[in-house]
């Protein structure tokens, strides 16, 4: 039973993402960040390997905000600079451009009415506003003039992802757009959660929370490159289902 089980590949991916959630438990609760060091990057290259395997052939923005994402969780776990700069925070700015560039490419058609359209400059104002505070906290708590245009970009990145995607769930409303903004939501509030929590106020349910939502994006990432995997279907095998 547990053999049959075990050889699925994404049965496989899901164990060794199971592993990895009780280690990061276990090192937050026991304060031991020695432990997570050792053991993330040991299985983060199994997870990247089954994952590669079995989905090859998905578009190549995916492929990489995903590497992206790893470069960043890896470096910030042993602070690795490059010229004075975190190399995490490079990482997650690439990485959402990779995003951005995807919801750009999923906006086919606008079908938006004028009512939806006041709405939308709605949520960007409040949204611009939101951002312009929470940059001057940034402001003060950073004095690397050129770390904080990066955590800027990598916020801003943050938010147009959010708008693009929220975008291509208005203009069609398909489950890959719900799976879109979904990303976007849980990737938006998690990396805001961590970036306050890092610069301005700690607390260790801040930490919980930020973990727990980046972890819910990476299962819609997972959902969302499954299901494209699934309609895209080659011309030939199209033509020939319909023969």
């Amino acid at each position: 039973m547990a053999n049959n089980w075990i050889k699925d590949s994404d049965n496989r991916m899901l164990l060794f993402v199971s592993i990895l959630v009780s280690f990061n438990l276990i090192s937050f609760f026991t304060g031991s960040d020695q432990l997570l060091q050792l053991v993330e990057p040991v299985l983060i290259l199994p997870i990247l390997f089954f994952f590669f395997y079995k989905y090859s052939k998905i578009r190549i923005v995916l492929i990489g905000f995903l590497i992206f994402a790893i470069i960043g969780d890896l470096s910030s776990l042993v602070d690795l600079y490059a010229y004075g700069l975190e190399i995490e925070t490079i990482a997650y700015c690439l990485g959402y451009l990779c995003l951005i560039y995807e919801a750009i490419n999923r906006i086919r058609r606008l079908n938006i009415s004028i009512v939806m359209s006041i709405y939308l400059i709605v949520v960007f104002a409040v949204n611009f506003y939101f951002l312009y505070n929470l940059y001057d906290i940034f402001q003060e708590a950073i004095s690397n003039r050129i770390e904080l245009a990066l955590i800027a970009i990598r916020v801003i990145s943050l938010f147009l992802f959010s708008l693009f995607s929220f975008t291509v769930y208005l203009s069609s409303e398909s489950k890959q757009s719900i799976l879109l903004l979904l990303m976007a939501i849980c990737l938006t509030f998690s990396d805001i959660i961590y970036l306050i929590a890092e610069y301005y106020m700690y607390h260790w349910v801040f930490e919980i929370l930020s973990k727990a939502l980046y972890l819910s994006m990476f299962y819609c990432f997972y959902r969302y490159v499954v299901n494209h995997k699934k309609f895209s279907i080659p011309k030939a095998k199209f033509k020939k289902a319909f023969a």
